[in-house]
C-alpha cells in the first residue's frame, strides 16, 4: 500500500500518512505561509503555494527546494501528469499544462465557474479536479 500524502494549510506542512491511516510517519515545513496542494512523480513531491505563486519541486519528501517556477497566476492545485505539472489557479479557474517542470505552458483551459481546480489529480488518462 503507498503513503497518503498531505497539505496542512494551517500548519504550513506537508504530511506523509502511514498508509491510508491517521498516523503521520514524516513531516517538512511548506517554503511559504500558504501551501495549496501537493503531488508526488514517484520520486520528488511539489507543492505550490498561492503566497508566492510558485509551484516548488522538493528532493524526494524533504524541505529541500530542487527548483520553482512561477504559475501565471495563484497555483491552487497541482498535479504531475507522468511528463509534465498540470496546475490549476483562481479565482480565474484557469487550468495549465506545462512543459515538463517549466514555467513554459503547453496547453490551457478554463471552465465558467469561480475557483474551479481546488485540487487536481491525474489518473494517467484524465485530469480530475475538485
Amino acid at each position: 500500500m503507498s503513503n497518503l500524502i498531505r497539505i496542512d494549510e494551517g500548519f504550513d506542512k506537508a504530511l506523509k500518512h502511514d498508509g491510508f491511516s491517521s498516523t503521520v510517519i514524516d513531516s517538512f515545513s511548506t517554503p511559504s505561509a500558504s501551501p495549496s496542494d501537493i503531488s508526488w512523480d514517484g520520486t520528488d513531491v511539489y507543492t505550490c503555494d498561492t503566497n508566492t505563486d510558485l509551484i516548488y519541486k522538493h528532493t524526494g519528501f524533504s524541505t529541500t527546494i530542487a527548483d520553482s517556477i512561477s504559475n501565471p497566476t495563484r497555483p491552487f492545485g497541482i498535479t504531475w501528469g507522468g511528463a509534465n505539472i498540470m496546475s490549476s489557479n483562481i479565482p480565474t479557474a484557469e487550468f495549465y499544462e506545462h512543459v515538463g517542470f517549466t514555467e513554459a505552458i503547453n496547453d490551457s483551459f478554463s471552465v465558467a465557474w469561480a475557483f474551479g481546480g481546488l485540487g487536481l489529480a491525474w489518473d494517467g488518462t484524465d485530469l480530475i479536479s475538485g
